[in-house]
């Protein structure tokens, strides 16, 4: 269980990362996707919740701020999504087994 644990634990972790950092390219690549240039000056990270946001004021001084409750959210649903995955996965290959156990006799 342990094993389990530790499994789903880092698979949604690596999840996490991969959907932040797609995000960011959302953000960073503005004339690939054809945004308007005012979403050109503005990065957020995180999906579904975006957890955080950088704008700038004026050409030199960038602002930014975090949202932890929205970091939390983001977490705790990717760990949930992962281990719902991997929770029928392992039934499924559980079924998968009872059924060849069955036929072989």
């Amino acid at each position: 269980m342990l094993k389990f644990l530790f499994k789903v634990t880092f698979q949604s972790v690596i999840l996490f990362f991969a959907v932040s950092f797609l995000t960011i390219l959302y953000d960073i690549l503005p004339d690939w996707f054809n945004l308007p240039r005012e979403k050109s000056y503005q990065i957020s990270i995180g999906f579904p919740f975006e957890y955080y946001y950088q704008f700038w004021l004026d050409r030199v001084s960038p602002n930014h701020g975090w949202n932890f409750n929205n970091l939390i959210y983001n977490c705790v649903l990717f760990w949930v999504f992962t281990f719902v995955v991997y929770y029928f996965k392992d039934k499924s290959k559980l079924n998968d087994t009872k059924e060849d156990i069955f036929l072989n006799r």
